[in-house]
């Protein structure tokens, strides 16, 4: 028999927020094996993807990042090792 693990990551808590125009995200995530969490800017120029965390700490990632005046259209991605992956989208404006 082979196991082959066909279920995305379970995020068990997801929240952030923000003072002035810095964010910090906070992820509680259940994954035997997780790779990264990431995000792309949609609103960005040239859009790209980015790393928040490339590891959990007790399945805990907890970053913060900066971002540029104006809107913002986010989507996060976390990623298992197998492929699997669940996403998330959130919008916000730095004034």
């Amino acid at each position: 028999k082979v196991h082959v693990d066909t279920m995305p990551p379970i995020v068990n808590y997801f929240n952030y927020s923000n003072v002035s125009n810095k964010f910090t995200f906070l992820f509680n995530i259940t994954e035997q094996n997780f790779d990264l969490i990431t995000y792309l800017d949609h609103t960005d120029t040239s859009p790209r993807e980015k790393t928040l965390c490339s590891r959990l700490r007790n399945g805990i990632c907890d970053v913060t990042k900066s971002f540029k005046t104006g809107p913002h259209n986010l989507t996060i991605t976390v990623k298992a090792k197998a492929g699997n992956v669940i996403e998330k989208t959130i919008s916000f404006t730095i004034v």
